[in-house]
């Protein structure tokens, strides 16, 4: 899911003031289990930063700030996640792992 300054997107995810509907085009939005948390990439672009999930192929977001790509994505997951359970799949589990690893001087 691509979304950021685009409308079109914008309508078919959530409302404007950052939590999603009760209901968006016939989807239950439920929020994630806080328990289950993925692992995301956050990338600064020319225009901002776009983020990825590599547990969830295809879930993405893009957004001006680091802070908005934050939420957008984290509402991108929801939504991943409802339409894959609508769709019959399986939401897998969490595999990715990372580490910032320091390398001494």
């Amino acid at each position: 899911m691509l979304r950021g300054r685009d409308a079109g997107v914008e309508a078919a995810v959530g409302g404007r003031d950052g939590l999603p509907p009760a209901r968006t085009a016939g989807i239950d939005r439920e929020r994630p289990d806080p328990n289950n948390q993925n692992t995301v990439f956050f990338e600064q672009t020319d225009t901002g930063y776009s983020a990825h999930v590599p547990d969830l192929p295809g879930c993405v977001a893009a957004g001006a700030t680091l802070e908005e790509t934050r939420q957008l994505i984290r509402e991108g997951i929801g939504f991943h996640m409802e339409a894959m359970r609508l769709h019959g799949e399986t939401i897998p589990e969490p595999t990715t792992l990372v580490e910032q690893v320091e390398i001494p001087a």
